[in-house]
């Protein structure tokens, strides 16, 4: 069984909503305070504190770059094997 969300509705998050939760997550990891003229939902703590660690991370690690390099260097894609997963992992993206 597959779950997809082709029929859940948009619900965007403005800018300062967005932020707000953000930089409440990094700040002693306090509980959120609703934004204002927002009456929708609070962030719970735990959200906020996983929002701030995903923030924490940067755009690019150089370590998996470093490694995804050395596997081309090595011809860790060039196999058969890595091939067949390849296309694997392609034909189940479309489902």
């Amino acid at each position: 069984m597959r779950i997809n969300n082709l029929y859940l509705s948009y619900l965007p998050i403005s800018p300062a909503e967005g932020q707000s939760a953000g930089e409440t997550a990094g700040k002693d990891n306090a509980p959120a305070s609703p934004v204002v003229g927002s009456s929708s939902h609070t962030l719970s703590p735990e959200l906020l504190r996983l929002i701030g660690l995903a923030q924490s991370q940067p755009e690019v690690r150089p370590e998996v770059v470093e490694q995804a390099r050395n596997n081309l260097a090595q011809g860790v894609y060039a196999t058969p094997a890595s091939a067949e997963q390849t296309a694997q992992a392609i034909l189940n993206a479309a489902e």
